[in-house]
């Protein structure tokens, strides 16, 4: 989770290298000597490093402005750890609890600050492939199209994959 949540920060990942070469050399080394090479997780997971610091840069923190996600109750990985995730990409986290007569929040604060029409049209609820409870998703669908808006039940790999590569992957390959 500190990783993925500090990928929206644009840090400068180095490996553990640089710390052994500081060590040896008892002085603080040149840090962009040692940036961390992933190929095999970068290859895993469809993202480059690289590319996702630049985009981090440009996203200032704001990957997932102006979007609403709600995050089931029993999530593997935890909710705090998802809300984490979302609130430094600059989005909002709610509990999905379940419960009759909830509402999603107005969209109107944050659509001043955004321009992107899916930002203020869909809501998404990340949900475990495994844990998937249909009536649970079927009142989630119902509460957020009385609000007008497009309900996207997704994966958790979608939200994960997306702050990894700091850019919004298409939820249809995550949809349950």
């Amino acid at each position: 989770m500190k990783f993925v949540t500090a990928l929206a920060y644009a840090p400068l990942v180095i490996s553990t290298e640089f710390i052994d070469a500081c060590l040896e050399e008892g002085r603080l080394v040149d840090p962009e000597d040692y940036v961390l090479k992933d190929t095999k997780n970068e290859k895993k997971f469809h993202i480059s490093l690289s590319d996702a610091r630049k985009r981090a840069e440009k996203n200032a923190n704001q990957l997932l402005q102006g979007r609403c996600i709600y995050c089931m109750e029993q999530i593997t990985g935890g909710f705090e750890t998802f809300k984490a995730i979302v609130e430094a990409n600059g989005g909002r986290c709610i509990l999905w609890k379940n419960r009759k007569g909830t509402t999603v929040p107005s969209g109107r604060a944050d659509s001043e600050a955004t321009t992107d029409t899916d930002a203020n049209n869909d809501v998404y609820l990340l949900s475990d492939e495994n844990k998937s409870n249909p009536g649970l998703l079927s009142r989630f669908r119902e509460m957020v199209e009385v609000s007008r808006k497009v309900p996207k039940i997704v994966k958790t790999d979608w939200i994960l994959e997306s702050a990894m590569s700091q850019q919004l992957r298409p939820t249809k390959p995550y949809e349950l």
